[in-house]
């Protein structure tokens, strides 16, 4: 009797071998790192645009606060708009500098619009440095300290002492850089009838002559951050007088006239 063969059936065994398996990790660590990498990069560049639009928002209603201001400096005749200022200021307050604006102006008072304005205010935008941005900037806060006219007329209105006690304070900025420490610009015309700037601080002949202010300032974002892409630069001008008088007359140069 033959004997029946019984061959043993082999099970399969499809799997991958250990270098698949290495293969396989460096890919997914690969993968998976460009993944990240794409995600921090998005999550930045969201980070810098968002910063950057909120400097220029909140720089250009501070830029906007100021300008309205100094349009209205003009505030009758033979009077000067820019001022030195009229008294002696006391610290923090100082005179007309690249950080301390003094003018006139009849902005918000209630005869600014009648041929005869009755009433001014003496202002300095002054900007104080408060603390340092990321990147080792000074960043400040721009202040504007109104003091009303207590009796007087055009031009020669009296104010009481310049000091933050007599004086009006409302915050018109923070975060504010001033651009190698320059915020104000005071120009005058030259004998060639240019636009030329004059020294800081400005004494009380030169600020008779102002004809034209021109404001700079860099606008960091609320978390201070001052790297590239972060900030807004932002600047306007306000024009006193739009051509210098003719040589030797009594109002040669001197804005509002």
């Amino acid at each position: 009797m033959l004997a029946t063969s019984n061959p043993r059936t082999l099970a399969s065994e499809d799997g991958i071998t250990l270098v698949e398996l290495l293969v396989a990790m460096i890919m997914s660590v690969i993968i998976i790192a460009g993944l990240i990498a794409v995600f921090t990069v998005t999550l930045r560049q969201s980070s810098r645009i968002t910063n950057q639009v909120q400097a220029n928002r909140k720089g250009r209603v501070t830029l906007t606060k100021a300008i309205e201001e100094l349009h209205s400096a003009c505030t009758g005749l033979n009077t000067l708009p820019i001022q030195a200022p009229s008294t002696t200021p006391s610290s923090p307050l100082a005179a007309s500098n690249a950080v301390n604006l003094w003018f006139l102006s009849a902005y918000g008072n209630k005869t600014s619009a009648e041929p005869v304005i009755g009433e001014v205010t003496e202002h300095d935008l002054n900007w104080t440095a408060t603390k340092t941005s990321s990147t080792g900037l000074s960043m400040g806060t721009l202040t504007d300290y109104s003091f009303v006219a207590t009796g007087g007329e055009a031009p020669t209105w009296t104010f009481p002492a310049l000091n933050t006690a007599n004086a009006t304070a409302k915050v018109i900025g923070t975060n504010v850089i001033a651009p190698s420490g320059k915020l104000f610009e005071y120009q005058t015309y030259n004998t060639s009838g240019k636009l030329t700037e004059v020294a800081v601080p400005l004494t009380a002949t030169a600020a008779k002559t102002v004809a034209n202010v021109k404001i700079s300032l860099t606008q960091a974002p609320d978390s201070g951050d001052t790297r590239t892409g972060r900030t807004a630069k932002l600047s306007d001008s306000v024009l006193l007088r739009f051509s210098p008088g003719e040589t030797g007359t009594e109002v040669e140069n001197t804005p509002c006239n």
